[in-house]
């Protein structure tokens, strides 16, 4: 537990504040933080060990990147040592608003798709930041991350239903993952992630989960959370991303990623939330069943609803 007065005395720039306001959402180690002033915007505030400074340096530069392109994103105001705590800090700058998870059902659906086509903008724009040269191939580390986690599974004790279906599927078309782009991936780009103010797109949160890659990668958020909560939304991130030129590749590659992950979240459940295994192994059998066990690339509650929204 840290003392919140010693940590607020500790830092200059939250000395004034009048209260640090604790999130208890996530599964990061850090502390976090809303710090709320009387006279100017509140911040962001993460408090975390030694060993994750690295990190959250390389997460702070990268956040100013996107920032600089115009991304909506939390800004890097602040960092230091806390000597007296032996823990680092970072502030950051507050994207207001209620996350879309909890606002997206109270809104028409036409404003669920508007907020949608802000995302799938907003998203593409955080995609033109290109990985490092140091990183290696995105297939080289996609493929080695699915064999890790079927074995993974396979050892799990979970069976699911049609799940050399899956397998099979993955099998006969890694070759797509060829030549694919390194990218920036947000790797969290779901409806808890995304705040709403006033009916409108905001911005988005919770970039230390980041990695490189294929950008297509990070659509599977949608065919695991996004979709079940509003498919005007899913629909309109899928439309602005693309400029509603969606290439012919694109479903292809949505349905070998959303496929892996079935695996990859079955192991990620048990591992991180078994308490929320069951709601995980909800939302799979809902994937399933949109690709028809994987029988069709291009999800179902998309196709079905997709002429509403042109």
């Amino acid at each position: 537990m840290i003392d919140l007065t010693l940590l607020q005395n500790s830092i200059p720039a939250i000395q004034h504040a009048t209260t640090l306001e604790k999130i208890h959402k996530g599964f990061s180690p850090d502390h976090k933080y809303i710090v709320h002033f009387h006279h100017q915007p509140s911040l962001i505030l993460r408090v975390g060990s030694s060993g994750t400074m690295d990190d959250r340096r390389k997460e702070a530069n990268l956040l100013l990147s996107l920032h600089d392109k115009g991304v909506r994103c939390p800004k890097p105001i602040d960092s230091g040592h806390l000597l007296s705590l032996d823990h680092f800090y970072h502030l950051y700058s507050y994207i207001d608003g209620d996350d879309a998870e909890t606002t997206l059902p109270q809104l028409s659906k036409n404003d669920q798709y508007q907020i949608g086509l802000v995302a799938g903008r907003e998203l593409a724009l955080m995609h033109t930041v290109s990985a490092p040269e140091s990183i290696a191939s995105w297939e080289e580390r996609a493929l080695i991350k699915h064999t890790n986690y079927l074995a993974s599974y396979h050892s799990s004790g979970v069976k699911l239903q049609d799940d050399q279906k899956l397998i099979d599927f993955i099998e006969a078309n890694k070759h797509f993952l060829k030549n694919r782009p390194n990218q920036f991936q947000h790797d969290d780009f779901h409806l808890n992630n995304i705040m709403i103010k006033d009916s409108h797109y905001s911005g988005a949160i919770d970039f230390n989960g980041y990695d490189w890659g294929d950008p297509y990668h990070d659509f599977v958020k949608i065919a695991l959370f996004s979709r079940q909560t509003s498919i005007p939304f899913s629909i309109g991130q899928i439309h602005g991303y693309f400029n509603h030129q969606i290439p012919e590749t694109f479903w292809t590659l949505y349905s070998i990623y959303t496929a892996m992950t079935v695996f990859s979240s079955i192991v990620w459940s048990l591992r991180v939330a078994p308490e929320q295994f069951d709601e995980m192994l909800g939302r799979l059998h809902t994937v399933l069943r949109d690709h028809h066990s994987f029988d069709q690339v291009a999800p179902s509650w998309f196709t079905r609803n997709v002429q509403a929204f042109l």
